[in-house]
């Protein structure tokens, strides 16, 4: 048996603890048929869909993030790190073993709610909706483990134990289930239930990806099924990284621009006067942006490889490609394509709307790239400043800017401080200049020394090159 998992088994998941996590459900279900007597079919379903919520997609990433962070303040971390282990046994031996018993309770929630839901409507429907629960349940599991190791990568950078607390997973969590409750109401308007006969009708119209029609609840279960293979694949990775071994560079931008590629086949409402490219690389752009946004938090802030980046880029001293392909930091590759994409769209737009909508692109582009300026900015000046508090400060920079930019500047004001097409232009020159400024900025607080931070013992090691 793999030595983490029945590590993992042995600490958290002895037979006394399995014993009381499977009573959970059957007394759940219990209450639910004294209180309900089978008046509503949906009561058993409900209850089985909210246990399984709770435990696996609120106390099975929980466990896994706490699985790694645990290990820090035990003191054992430097241990697993040095051991014989293989990355891949490490990474399955926590996520199978630190979520047994939620995955129990989660379990045994999801077939009693299946075989109910199957008695109300057909076996085909309720087996869907299982396995799209057990694929968003891994999904949020590998997210747990793999925000864990994050925290320890960048807690390390800062010289500080990581948090006790999981504000970065709570809002992974939140955003996750807002995706999902997404994709369900948009399934659901698509196609409609029969819940007499059984079956999934469809409704207004199939979705449309790529110029292909699919079904559209088969084509989220593939979706879904992805994504979580990716978030595992994710996971292994930065355990890799823990370990001290090194990654294929290109991994983080393929992911990147197979996302762009997905996100860019769904077509654009007929409704629309949007033409079909402009859609694709709008869609595309902003999938890209966001991964941008993504690799700019969750990277350590490691001044002395960004120094070490920007010296392969510089003309003067010729390049160093196999240096720059491996101090490439996360946000490069992302940001790169998203400037091409969108100054692409702003090309189309340009022909085919005006100038006023092509300016409205490149204003985006600018705001992103302020946005980004100011994160670097923020979190080389402090390396163990809060993710959330970088977040709360650039939607202040929104919301408040463009308050100020309305009581001062009337109804041009706001697009000093927000993308806007009216009076065309100001927000393109405004943005430019605020990302000026804020990478002015950032370069500064990457050039300036830095004293060294008392570390704990358990932290004092180098962090290994970038996902």
């Amino acid at each position: 048996m793999n030595p983490e998992l029945q590590r993992n088994l042995w600490l958290d998941a002895p037979a006394r603890r399995l014993i009381g996590t499977a009573a959970v459900p059957a007394v759940v279900f219990l209450l639910v048929w004294l209180v309900d007597r089978g008046n509503h079919p949906y009561a058993v379903v409900i209850a089985g869909g909210a246990m399984f919520v709770g435990a696996a997609l609120i106390w099975a990433p929980r466990e896994t993030r706490a699985s790694a962070i645990d290990e820090v303040y035990a003191r054992t971390w430097d241990f697993q790190r040095t051991c014989a282990l293989a990355p891949w046994t490490l990474t399955w031996g926590k996520l199978v073993g630190a979520t047994a018993r939620p995955w129990l309770l989660a379990g045994l929630s999801l077939l009693i709610a299946f075989l109910q839901l199957a008695s109300i409507t057909s076996f085909s429907h309720a087996l869907f909706w299982a396995i799209v629960a057990a694929g968003l349940g891994v999904l949020m599991q590998a997210s747990g483990l793999a925000v864990g190791l994050i925290e320890i990568r960048k807690s390390r950078a800062a010289g500080r134990p990581p948090g006790a607390r999981a504000l970065g997973l709570a809002i992974l969590a939140l955003a996750l289930l807002a995706a999902g409750a997404i994709v369900w109401a948009h399934t659901h308007m698509i196609w409609s239930a029969n819940l007499q006969g059984g079956v999934l009708t469809p409704g207004r119209q199939p979705l449309v990806w790529w110029g292909a029609t699919y079904d559209p609840v088969r084509f989220a279960a593939v979706s879904l099924g992805v994504f979580a293979f990716c978030a595992v694949g994710w996971a292994w990775r930065l355990m890799r990284i823990e370990l001290q071994l090194r990654n294929l560079p290109w991994a983080w931008g393929g992911f990147v621009a197979i996302a762009a590629l997905y996100a860019a086949g769904f077509d654009a409402n007929s409704n629309t006067d949007i033409g079909v490219l402009d859609h694709r690389l709008a869609l595309a752009g902003a999938v890209c942006a966001v991964c941008a946004y993504l690799g700019a938090l969750i990277e350590p802030a490691d001044a002395v490889r960004a120094r070490q980046f920007l010296a392969a880029l510089n003309p003067l001293d010729g390049l160093d490609l196999q240096r720059l392909v491996w101090t490439t930091p996360l946000v490069a590759k992302p940001l790169a394509l998203t400037f091409i994409l969108l100054v692409w769209d702003a090309l189309i737009r340009h022909r085919d709307a005006g100038a006023p909508q092509a300016l409205l692109t490149l204003a985006t582009l600018a705001f992103v790239l302020r946005d980004l300026g100011v994160i670097a900015a923020l979190r080389f000046g402090r390396p163990g400043r809060g993710d959330f508090g970088i977040l709360m400060r650039l939607a202040l920079l929104y919301v408040v800017g463009a308050l100020i930019g309305r009581l001062f500047g009337g109804a041009a004001g706001p697009a000093l401080f927000i993308p806007s097409p009216t009076p065309a232009g100001l927000s393109l020159v405004a943005g430019g200049v605020q990302a000026g400024a804020a990478w002015v900025w950032a370069a500064w607080r990457i050039a300036q020394p830095r004293v060294s931070a008392k570390v704990e013992p358990v932290l004092r090691s180098e962090h290994a090159p970038s996902i």
